[in-house]
């Protein structure tokens, strides 16, 4: 699947456009335009000498045409990886043979560890068996995977039910990888919103301590 990056770069009509950058750089007497570092998609410092007219408007479109849509790819990551990252670490804790090999997930940029974290969870769905969903789509089927993921972390056994499936078998089949994560996302997006309806209910339903209230 290719990055956000990579699409970027082979979008149609690239190549002229930058021929084009090109040669107004070349009008306007610029002697350099450097980025010195690139960290997790993201420039540590960049810097340009120009000389010529136009220097602010063309400076300014310049670094954007060359920094702007890795940084953006980069947020996008962050955000996707902030809504997956708790189905991921649920199934990660309920079924550990689902991770895969080095490098250590910490040292992944967004972008892989977002690729990493679907596969992964596309892996966990297509083994563990939950109960046929009552809610339509991806709600139900996040519903009976908290039940599940909670039950594999006490160790319960379940009892034999010809109707358990694995959970994949409850999603629609993806035609190709981008519809597949994108699947995945929504997955991970309403497994999120059940947990936190979960914690909310959790908090409301504790007894309140009343201040000098007898024992």
């Amino acid at each position: 699947m290719a990055t956000d990056l990579e699409q970027f770069v082979s979008a149609p009509g690239r190549d002229e456009l930058v021929k084009n950058v090109r040669e107004q750089i070349d009008a306007a007497g610029v002697t350099y335009i450097a980025v010195t570092g690139i960290e997790d998609n993201e420039p540590l410092m960049a810097s340009s000498r120009l000389i010529g007219p136009s220097i602010g408007l063309l400076g300014v479109g310049i670094l954007a045409l060359l920094v702007v849509p890795p940084v953006d790819a980069a947020v996008r990551a962050r955000r996707r990886l902030q809504v997956l990252r708790p189905l991921w670490e649920d199934l990660q804790g309920a079924l550990p043979g689902i991770r895969l090999s080095q490098p250590e997930r910490d040292r992944l940029s967004a972008a892989a560890a977002v690729e990493r974290a679907v596969i992964e969870i596309r892996d966990a769905l297509a083994v563990i068996p939950i109960e046929p969903p009552t809610a339509p789509g991806v709600d139900g089927v996040a519903e009976r995977l908290i039940s599940e993921v909670a039950a594999q972390n006490r160790s319960t056994t379940r009892p034999p039910s010809a109707a358990r499936e694995a959970a994949a078998a409850f999603l629609t089949a993806s035609r190709t990888q981008g519809e597949d994560a994108e699947q995945v996302h929504a997955l991970a997006l309403a497994y999120r919103r059940r947990l936190l309806q979960q914690e909310r209910g959790s908090h409301a339903s504790e007894p309140v301590a009343v201040p000098g209230a007898s024992a």
